[in-house]
């Protein structure tokens, strides 16, 4: 959780490298993340990624990791843009893969760019 006046470390500090700033309770590599949308449902931190082309469960109980990053859809749907919490409990991810004017859009294709609904279930369920 991000808390008003406290020092994250930036530039000094990156991820857990260095000694300045609070320490992260996730770090993933930017090449397998490249974060863009960002929600919080089921017990997790649920983070879109453009350049990994997947959606990161980071499974939180309040302030601490609970267990292990986990990568769904890696490179099925393509670049995850958009993260939201739907009404019924399940989840809303924009693909954004026709963006040319970034790293790694493409011409358009069939199917993109696309909204999607992922269920929730919990893991062990």
């Amino acid at each position: 959780m991000l808390r008003p006046g406290r020092d994250y470390g930036w530039p000094e500090s990156e991820g857990g490298d260095g000694s300045h700033g609070e320490r992260p309770i996730f770090t993933l590599h930017p090449d397998d993340a490249s974060p863009s949308g960002i929600a919080v449902a089921g017990g997790a931190v649920w983070m879109g990624a453009l350049g990994g082309q997947r959606l990161w469960r980071l499974p939180v109980d309040g302030p601490r990791a609970d267990g292990d990053a986990v990568a769904y859809f890696v490179q099925s749907h393509g670049r995850i843009r958009t993260v939201e919490p739907a009404p019924d409990g399940s989840l809303w991810i924009t693909t954004s893969n026709t963006d040319e004017a970034t790293w790694g859009g493409t011409d358009p294709r069939p199917g993109d760019d696309r909204i999607l609904r992922v269920e929730l279930v919990r893991p062990g369920s």
